[in-house]
């Protein structure tokens, strides 16, 4: 019924702009160009949803009498975040990117600033009965100097997934393990205690790893940063903020897991994504600083039922540096945005809209292991019956958004990244990585950061 209404509302907005009637000032066949990315496979949906929305929203045009059709060329990649990036950033410089451009919110700010990406406040309003049940805080993550430059299109939550059976092995009982997930769900569980369970169980001779994270450059270090009371950013000032105190903490807990307590290896930021998602699969490894879109990958991918997951697999959020604070997750909205070079930014907005539809996007949701982004999805039967999802959206509850800042990947890449590196490759002190660290950041930032003690 709420799909008829909003094409009816769809078609009477597209007519007062002029688009849908025959003989309006636009071709007959309007053609859109769309990238998509996963980069995990089971997020294909992502570039799915547009063609079944090009498909009905072609269906409405032809019921109206109108001779226009919409023609999208959508494409899906599964290359990494770094390539498919620099793909359309060069895409963008040659005046020839896609009019509708799919990646994380964080990228806004380095778009908007080249004037890649135009804002779509006049556009989401005009099309607000297709978004206005969206949960209100994800629009936070869009927004740039007061600006909406993107549409929220999922969002997820990450986590430290646990291996039960492993614990199991080490002679915790099941209402030892319960406890321990519940104290973690409290802030009850500390990274350090992360650390010490983890080598006990390399020592034990139980896994090879007791901790493992991501190998490339991504938001999942900040978690450990803002676990330890730091800050990515001062929203009063605009400026990225580099926590001296917190940022020594963070660089020590990498500096422990691999020299200290042995439980990482020194070169986990080569380790390939396939390895590190066999291992924790295989159980080869206790604790995976993970999210929540593997849940959904390792079934796909690496032959994991999820009666097989639910029975040796548990997660918590990131535990807090200081036992009884609030842990921490971070979500990362992927989201559409529409490019400058776009001719037709309202019909691709509303194409969006359509491409965004609650049962649309719970069929992404439930395939890839991605949350609701509206109350309505929630509401969905199918959306409501996947157990999983249920049991991870209660995480946005302490999420945190990486700063949609014009420099902030250069504040990861360039800055957190290699300082990571340091301790883990190169076992140099935390200290000397904190001293590497602001160099580098005060030399590439400049202005655009500020330093706290």
């Amino acid at each position: 019924m709420r799909k008829g209404v909003i094409g009816l509302a769809l078609i009477a907005c597209l007519t007062l702009a002029g688009i849908t009637i025959a003989g309006t000032a636009f071709a007959k066949e309007v053609k859109l160009t769309i990238w998509a990315i996963g980069p995990d496979n089971p997020s294909f949906w992502r570039a799915k949803a547009f063609n079944v929305a090009i498909e009905r929203l072609n269906k409405l045009l032809k019921a109206t009498g109108s001779d226009t059709k919409v023609v999208g060329n959508v494409s899906f990649e599964t290359v990494s975040w770094g390539d498919y990036r620099t793909r359309a950033l060069l895409a963008f410089k040659s005046g020839k990117g896609p009019d509708i451009y799919t990646t994380g919110h964080e990228d806004i700010g380095m778009l908007a600033d080249a004037g890649y990406i135009i804002p779509l406040d006049k556009y989401v309003e005009k099309y607000k009965w297709c978004f206005d049940s969206f949960f209100p805080s994800l629009w936070n993550s869009v927004r740039l100097k007061g600006k909406i430059y993107g549409i929220p299109q999922d969002t997820e939550a990450r986590m430290i997934y646990i291996r039960k059976d492993i614990l199991k092995k080490m002679g915790w009982s099941e209402e030892k393990i319960r406890k321990f997930i519940e104290d973690g769900w409290k802030g009850e569980v500390t990274l350090e205690d992360i650390l010490k369970i983890g080598a006990e169980a390399k020592k034990k001779g139980l896994v090879k790893w007791g901790f493992y994270h991501r190998p490339t450059p991504g938001v999942d270090y900040f978690q450990i940063y803002l676990a330890y009371g730091g800050r990515m950013w001062n929203p009063d000032t605009g400026k990225l903020v580099l926590n001296e105190k917190a940022a020594l903490k963070t660089l020590r807990f990498f500096y422990d897991a691999v020299n200290t307590y042995k439980i990482t290896p020194s070169g986990m930021t080569s380790v390939s994504w396939k390895s590190i998602h066999k291992a924790v699969v295989n159980g080869d490894v206790l604790f995976w600083l993970g999210g929540s879109w593997n849940w959904a990958e390792w079934q796909r991918d690496y032959n994991a039922s999820e009666d097989y997951l639910f029975e040796n697999i548990a997660f918590i959020p990131v535990p807090p540096g200081r036992k009884g604070d609030k842990p921490v997750t971070i979500s990362h909205p992927v989201v559409y945005m529409v490019s400058s070079t776009c001719k037709n930014p309202d019909l691709a907005v509303a194409l969006i809209g359509m491409a965004l539809a609650p049962d649309l996007n719970a069929k992404h949701a439930v395939t890839s292991g991605h949350l609701a982004i509206s109350y309505e999805q929630l509401s969905l039967p199918e959306y409501k019956k996947a157990k999983f999802l249920s049991m991870v959206t209660p995480l946005l509850k302490f999420t945190h958004f990486a700063p949609n800042h014009p420099k902030f990947n250069t504040y990861n890449k360039e800055g957190w990244y290699k300082a990571i590196q340091m301790v883990e490759v190169n076992g140099a002190k935390p200290e000397e990585a904190l001293s590497f660290l602001k160099s580098i950041l005060k030399r590439k930032l400049k202005g655009a950061l500020t330093i706290e003690p």
